[in-house]
């Protein structure tokens, strides 16, 4: 990342930071936004092993137990988060 880019960010006040430094409810988050790419995708059935094609209210409210941790790190490695991305922390 661009030193200009971590500059505007430091004004900002944003905090940068890398999937392994995500909260639970930010890690939470994301594994739900996961299950809506797949299904976004058309993979959702065939990742999951399920018969349906979209994640259910069920799925959505579990998916901190549907999808493992090491799966979010690895298709989020090399991502930067910050706060504002999360609707459970876009408060701070």
């Amino acid at each position: 990342m661009g030193s200009g880019l971590l500059a505007m960010f430091h004004l900002l006040k944003l905090t940068i930071m890398d999937v392994h430094e995500l909260s639970r409810e930010q890690l939470v988050e994301l594994k739900q936004y996961y299950l809506e790419q797949l299904a976004n995708e058309g993979t959702f059935a065939e990742v999951l092993d399920v018969d349906y094609n979209e994640p259910s209210y069920y799925d959505l409210a579990n998916a901190d137990e549907i999808v493992p941790d090491c799966v979010i790190f690895k298709n989020y490695e090399g991502v930067c988060f910050v706060n504002d991305d999360f609707f459970c922390t876009d408060y701070i």
